[in-house]
């Protein structure tokens, strides 16, 4: 059998790459006010190899203020560990250099301050062509170095910094929600809901050259 290791991961020989990831919850629920307010609360304790624990609250409150009129309310604290892919990949696809986003991935390579984003040089080209068919015709016309000089800066703001691309980080989104129930008749009822989320440290893609 043959094992074509560091392919797709850097799990050449002797770098064997293991990970594990567990988790466990408790929860409860309560009644108060006659029964009128119930609340149900838990919280999860995550650990992955390669990251800190975290926590994940959550809650949710339902009122019954009387036959007719229901209020609810719930917050809910969740994050996700990025995948082996997100964290390990290391795949030369030619045209390209996919990796994960872990420390040891990246530091190999160097890219702070040694590399530009691909928005950059792609917003650089699209200004200087544009620079270079304000006028063709014109005796005043830019040719392309001096089109090139003045566009400099869009380059030098995508230059990867120093505190850029240090490490992946877990996903986490803070939703709050609230809801209001009104009943009309058995068969006719209002129902409203309104609910927000807040990410941070969502994870993506970033091109560089």
């Amino acid at each position: 059998m043959i094992y074509f290791r560091g392919t797709i991961f850097p799990d050449t020989a002797g770098n064997d790459i293991t990970n594990y990831e567990y988790g466990m919850f408790i929860s409860m629920e309560t009644a108060l006010l006659k029964g009128d307010l119930n609340i149900n609360s838990a919280v999860r304790f995550d650990k992955n190899k390669n990251f800190e624990p975290r926590l994940s609250p959550q809650t949710s409150m339902n009122y019954n203020m009387n036959e007719d009129h229901f209020f609810r309310f719930s917050f809910q604290h969740g994050s996700r560990y990025p995948g082996v892919r997100e964290q390990f990949v290391n795949n030369n696809l030619g045209s390209a250099l996919l990796l994960g986003g872990l420390s040891e991935n990246l530091a190999q390579y160097d890219f702070q301050e040694n590399a530009i984003t691909l928005d950059a040089v792609n917003g650089f080209n699209e200004a200087v062509s544009e620079r270079l068919n304000e006028s063709p015709s014109s005796p005043e016309a830019y040719n392309r170095f001096q089109a090139e000089i003045e566009n400099l800066h869009i380059l030098q703001d995508g230059i990867v910094q120093a505190d850029q691309l240090l490490n992946i980080n877990p996903e986490v989104v803070n939703t709050f929600e609230i809801g209001y129930k009104r009943l009309f008749t058995p068969e006719l009822y209002l129902d409203l809901n309104y609910y927000v989320s807040f990410d941070k440290d969502f994870i993506g893609v970033t091109r560089e050259l």
